[in-house]
């Protein structure tokens, strides 16, 4: 009997995410309240797959140099955002904004331009260098806000090369928002779904909120397309896997999951 009790606790287990699954919250805690593009999700695990790998040599000046090279390359995601015709505009006291110290971008897009720009040289003065793999992912990451067709060819081409590597259902999360973004639900909901079957916890949540969104009509850009039932049944099956929501990446999916749940007829 003792076994028996302890098989129907396994579902608690299969709720419960693993070490990757974790970090990769940790890093989408960082990340969600600044509403940055999905693109820096990846940027983050492909440093830290770089940070793994490069530490490992024994080449200390090297280390430290592609090191200086990365941080340099990755500062535009956390640069300031300045205007200089909206931020710097003349107060009606006459006075004039300050801009804030160090490099500014006018625009998000230019930010993840000039970070996909840097790393792109990166890359090509490093293209055998430990860790390269790992940038050429964070590179495709960074293309989906603004290109997302590109950015969809790049990720499925890392995880038809990558496709039982740890970071891979999180790379399928994005490679299936970049298709939904560019129009290519089928595909999209491919992705998808194969998280939904392998992921856990968290992981698992988010594959089954990205069906319910590629279903939901009101998400739809063709009025009366969609299904709400279906919608509906998926994002209930996700809040199933997002336990209490005490962590701050899981309240956030479980409040807008609910949000959508409402809103749906």
């Amino acid at each position: 009997m003792a076994k028996k009790k302890k098989k129907r606790m396994s579902k608690e287990e299969l709720r419960a995410p693993d070490a990757f699954e974790k970090k990769a919250e940790a890093v989408w805690k960082k990340i969600e309240p600044h509403k940055r593009a999905i693109g820096v999700v990846i940027v983050l695990l492909a440093v830290a797959g770089v940070a793994w790998n490069i530490y490992g040599s024994s080449q200390r000046g090297a280390v430290e140099e592609r090191a200086g090279v990365l941080n340099k390359a990755l500062h535009p995601l956390t640069a300031a955002i300045w205007d200089p015709d909206v931020d710097g505009k003349e107060q009606p006291d006459g006075t004039k904004p300050t801009p804030p110290s160090g490099e500014l971008f006018k625009t998000e897009a230019d930010a993840r331009k000039a970070a996909a720009e840097r790393l792109g040289a990166y890359l090509s003065e490093n293209a055998d260098s430990p860790g390269a793999n790992a940038v050429a992912l964070g590179t495709a990451g960074l293309k989906v806000a603004d290109d997302p067709k590109a950015a969809a060819a790049e990720l499925d081409a890392w995880i038809r090369t990558n496709g039982e590597h740890k970071t891979a259902n999180l790379v399928r999360i994005v490679a299936g928002r970049a298709h939904a973004a560019a129009g290519d639900k089928e595909s999209a909901r491919g992705h998808f779904e194969a998280v939904s079957k392998e992921g856990l916890g968290w992981m698992k949540a988010t594959a089954l909120n990205g069906i319910g969104d590629l279903d939901n009509p009101l998400m739809s850009a063709k009025s009366g397309s969609g299904d709400a039932a279906a919608a509906k049944k998926s994002y209930e099956e996700a809040m199933t896997f997002l336990g209490d929501g005490e962590e701050l990446n899981s309240a956030g999916l479980k409040r807008e999951i609910e949000t959508k749940l409402a809103a749906l007829p």
